[in-house]
């Protein structure tokens, strides 16, 4: 590569997304550079009512003026420069939706991952009680029940599955979380014989600063204010050719729904016209009345 010339790394901002190399003379303008791509890549030059569509270079933090040269700009050796495609008039932006993991509806999402789970939370519980019976401080009774209401939460979310904020899901948490306080409850009081009385004393804050836990917990799970937009791609894109609009069988140009017309002549040759269009064609006719005067189909 000379020193006249620069290599960039293209990136298509477009419901499309890609990736193109190109090694370009630094003295071609950003017009230039549009086009180049716009042909390597097979990307669409013109909209089908025939009008260029415009594309932008997005470089160095800022949009890049079509006069304006590479060596001006001072692009370097392996910078990456934004293509920005005109967005179609009829559509408008469109947002490029991600796949998101489909949100499984069975219990558990499978039975041996639920009993794993409700082995964890048993599991911590009773090392929790163990712990207790070791040591019955404030630190140890307090502590562990945040950590234990959270479980509980992501247990009965993963168990029901759907959205968080169904009354079930946090019920299921918090029935969980009152039998999971049995063995921290009672352990202490049988291994290390500490009197059950002088023992809630110490163990009565940390179960109902627990049951906050249990409640944010679940509000966290709750997810964004506004759901997320779940369509998907497929979904998205069928819609986009959907929307696309039919073209008139006079001047070829996209005809709006406001203003369609089909052949009066019932000929059955399915084209679409501008109102306007069929009008001045029908009336501007002078050949024979026995024919159609679009298509010349005979119709009498």
């Amino acid at each position: 590569m000379s020193l006249s010339e620069v290599r960039l790394r293209i990136q298509v901002i477009d419901i499309e997304p890609r990736q193109l190399d190109v090694t370009v003379p630094k003295y071609i303008p950003v017009s230039d550079l549009s086009q180049r791509v716009v042909r390597d890549a097979g990307m669409m030059s013109h909209w089908p009512n025939r009008f260029r569509r415009h594309y932008y270079i997005h470089a160095r933090g800022r949009m890049l003026d079509h006069s304006e040269t590479l060596e001006s700009v001072g692009l370097m050796d392996g910078e990456v420069v934004y293509l920005l495609p005109q967005p179609d008039a009829q559509l408008g932006v469109l947002e490029q939706n991600p796949e998101y993991p489909e949100v499984n509806p069975y219990l558990g999402q499978g039975m041996i991952q639920l009993m794993l789970a409700l082995s964890s939370v048993l599991v911590f519980s009773f090392l929790w009680g163990m712990a207790l019976s070791v040591e019955q401080s404030p630190w140890t009774a307090i502590l562990p029940s945040l950590g234990l209401s959270s479980l509980c939460v992501a247990v009965a979310r993963h168990a029901w599955g759907g959205w968080a904020f169904n009354i079930r899901i946090g019920g299921t948490a918090l029935i969980l979380y009152l039998i999971a306080l049995m063995p921290p409850l009672f352990a202490p009081t049988m291994l290390s014989g500490v009197e059950l009385s002088t023992f809630i004393r110490i163990f009565l804050p940390g179960a109902i600063l627990g049951l906050t836990g249990l409640i944010l917990s679940w509000i966290a799970w709750w997810g964004p204010v506004e759901p997320l937009n779940r369509t998907s791609v497929k979904e998205q894109r069928a819609s986009e050719e959907a929307a696309v609009l039919p073209l008139c069988g006079i001047c070829n140009r996209e005809v709006a729904a406001t203003v369609q017309s089909s052949c009066s002549y019932n000929t059955q040759c399915g084209r679409i016209f501008h109102q306007g269009c069929l009008t001045a064609k029908q009336s501007s006719f002078q050949g024979d009345s026995r024919l159609c005067p679009v298509c010349t189909v005979r119709i009498a």
